[in-house]
């Protein structure tokens, strides 16, 4: 069964643990505020370092460069841009994690977010007679007229 983002799930929780005592662990969900993180080391009594990332669950996909990221400032700003999105932009967001590529560090997830008005998301697409009907029909970036002298070539 695939993750999806369905508004009620937060994207991003992860699971810190005291680094003396393991036992003492709490999962908190992402984005969050500084003052949320200090208030959930306070609980667990972890100071500054004395505690790590026990597990990271990212509710979106299979994403093994979210999962393995330690930095939860990083995965913070991800959960945050990710919260930011609409959702036709996050439709976007997911088709491109989808493909596999482009996405091998938390960095490229980050910087995807802020990027997404490099892709344009054909939906559909199937194989080359699809894109070719969505490039010349539904995009209407050809100008048919042009198209008529080469009829005879194709």
């Amino acid at each position: 069964m695939e993750k999806r983002y369905d508004g009620s799930l937060f994207p991003i929780s992860v699971r810190i643990v005291n680094q003396v005592e393991p036992e003492r662990e709490q999962w908190l969900e992402l984005p969050t505020t500084q003052q949320a993180l200090r208030e959930l080391l306070q609980n667990i009594g972890g100071d500054r370092r004395g505690w790590y990332l026990g597990e990271v669950d990212c509710h979106l996909y299979d994403a093994a460069a979210v999962e393995d990221c330690t930095d939860i400032n990083e995965l913070n700003y991800l959960a945050a841009a990710l919260e930011a999105l609409t959702d036709g932009e996050f439709g976007s967001y997911q088709a491109i994690v989808d493909t596999g590529r482009h996405c091998d560090t938390i960095q490229d997830f980050i910087n995807l977010t802020e990027n997404l008005d490099c892709y344009d998301i054909a939906p559909n697409i199937q194989d080359y007679e699809d894109l070719a009907q969505y490039v010349l029909h539904d995009r209407d970036t050809y100008d048919y007229s042009t198209l008529r002298a080469l009829e005879d070539y194709i």
